[in-house]
């Protein structure tokens, strides 16, 4: 048996299972809607965590809260362009600082756009796995736990 793993986005999963190009995907709840014709299992629950330069000023705490993301250049994990489904997760605050967001589809790609200092990225907490040297992580301390599909 052949194995093949590639990282893809949420939507593009979505349309590679319809399509018959991928048997499973695996994916957090990031914009999965439109699923109805497939059939879709929660298999865990994930908490997010901030990932930043060491030296950023927020790297000198325990955790992140919200309210200290407010008014700072975000990278955030998306699916499309449109998706705002971690920015809606985390409350109201952050949507009045859309500007400030940048939305990026792979998860090595927010990692290296935080590790260049283009602001915080918002991650699952198992990305905390993935260890580069100009990236340290906190955990989001109120933000709410999520689900992984």
């Amino acid at each position: 048996m052949e194995l093949n793993l590639v990282e893809l986005a949420p939507a593009a999963q979505l349309q590679g299972v319809r399509e018959g190009a991928l048997d499973i995907g695996y994916s957090l709840d990031l914009g999965l809607d439109h699923t109805g014709d497939l059939v879709v299992t929660c298999r865990a629950r994930t908490t997010l965590s901030i990932a930043m330069r060491p030296d950023h000023e927020l790297a000198t705490g325990a955790s992140v809260t919200v309210a200290d993301l407010v008014d700072r250049n975000l990278i955030v994990f998306a699916s499309r362009e449109d998706d705002e489904t971690v920015l809606t997760r985390l409350g109201p605050g952050l949507h009045a600082h859309r500007s400030r967001v940048h939305l990026v589809s792979g998860t090595l790609g927010v990692l290296a756009l935080a590790s260049a200092g283009v602001g915080v990225a918002i991650v699952p907490t198992a990305t905390e796995r993935i260890t580069l040297p100009d990236i340290t992580y906190r955990p989001c301390a109120t933000a709410p736990r999520g689900r992984t599909w």
